[in-house]
């Protein structure tokens, strides 16, 4: 099927109305001979006047020489049917190939890492696709055939998206292997090399002791330099301390007001008049941030006993709180993979079909066109003297 990609020029074609005005002005002159035996006739009718064409040929090569011109200018190619293809498996890297071959239903012969070039399943497993995952489900989107059906094999947690669900032009099945995550990401680079935590408890809530060491043992591994101020007391810290945990039944008034002041507190207290139900990520264990006069409350909504909060043991949560205590502003662009299932637009497919280019071939009959009307035009010349 021919189409045309840059379909507004052909708006030159009104080009071909000037060699027609130019054939009917340029044709050649009838010279008026005189004989003496006619002078003494009488002066007939004059036969009607006819607008005759005269080298047609010529005017034929030079009508289609500009309408060549203009069909190159409009970018014309040839699209070839679109033939149907066998279904598609693309698989997240990091999953393991035998898990994902477990969820995906039917048995479709095309499987494939979700990565650049779209490597088979049956090859080494490329690196994480990482923020390009997006871009890829759109890229192979618009590189299969409209009706190849498509399944995608995600983990749990997916990173790399972007601020909008996804949109494709065909239905995704989406499936979630259980049990496999992505790869920790490294920890965040950040300016200062200093970290001034500061630890209070009562005697009642110690299990929470053992989560706050294990942050700061992960954060000095990475380079910090991490300072913990630990102490049985409800005694506020100086205001340089950059964080302050809290394990108790209830928030102290002296910590309360030191957060206020513009601190950045860390407690799951349930009975803290600031707490909104639900306000930590189950499957991240991450705090909610909530204003709290000039400052933060990080506030969990289950306990901070990792041997009964499950969440606590993501191997993310030191980057990801971390990320959260320097108050680095990074787009959220990790979430549940179940709740990320992309949404089909409603609008046209575009055209994937294979196209060929035809300028080679048109700018070749232009050439000819040119060449024969030279030839056309000098033989007119030597008729006419």
């Amino acid at each position: 099927m021919l189409s045309l990609l840059a379909p507004g020029a052909l708006l030159a074609l009104t080009a071909l109305a000037v060699p027609p005005l130019l054939h009917l002005r340029r044709r050649s002159e009838q010279k008026l001979v005189r004989f003496a035996a006619l002078r003494w006739l009488g002066q007939g009718a004059r036969p009607r006047s006819q607008v005759r064409l005269e080298q047609r040929l010529l005017l034929a090569v030079r009508l289609l020489l500009p309408a060549a011109l203009v069909f190159l200018l409009a970018v014309p190619v040839w699209r070839s049917a679109a033939t149907a293809s066998q279904p598609w498996v693309v698989v997240t890297p990091g999953l393991d190939p035998t898990a994902a071959r477990a969820v995906v239903e039917g048995s479709p012969t095309e499987w494939h890492w979700l990565a650049p070039a779209f490597p088979a399943l049956d090859t080494a497993a490329p690196a994480p696709a990482g923020e390009a995952f997006a871009s890829l489900l759109r890229q192979l989107d618009a590189q299969l055939p409209p009706g190849a059906a498509l399944q995608v094999v995600v983990p749990q947690e997916l990173s790399g998206l972007d601020a909008e669900r996804l949109q494709l032009h065909r239905a995704v099945e989406w499936r979630v292997v259980t049990g496999n995550t992505l790869a920790p990401s490294a920890m965040p680079a950040h300016t200062g090399n200093d970290l001034q935590l500061t630890l209070r408890y009562d005697a009642q809530h110690t299990a929470g002791l053992p989560l706050v060491r294990a942050l700061a043992a992960a954060w000095r591994a990475a380079g910090l330099n991490v300072t913990v101020d630990e102490a049985q007391s409800d005694t506020a810290p100086a205001a340089s301390v950059d964080a302050l945990f809290w394990l108790g039944a209830e928030l102290p008034e002296p910590i309360r007001q030191w957060a206020r002041a513009g601190g950045t507190l860390i407690a799951a207290d349930p009975a803290a008049p600031e707490q909104a139900a639900g306000t930590s990520d189950a499957d991240t264990g991450l705090p909610m941030p909530i204003t709290l006069g000039r400052g933060r409350l990080l506030l969990f909504s289950a306990s901070l006993d990792p041997a009964h909060n499950a969440a606590l043991r993501n191997p993310e949560l030191p980057t990801r709180l971390l990320t959260l205590l320097r108050h680095d502003a990074t787009p959220p662009d990790r979430a549940p993979a179940a709740s990320v299932s992309p949404l089909r637009v409603t609008d046209t497919a575009p055209n994937t079909a294979a196209a060929t280019s035809l300028d080679t071939w048109l700018a070749l009959l232009a050439a000819l066109l040119f060449l024969a009307e030279r030839i056309l035009s000098l033989r007119a010349a030597r008729q006419r003297t």
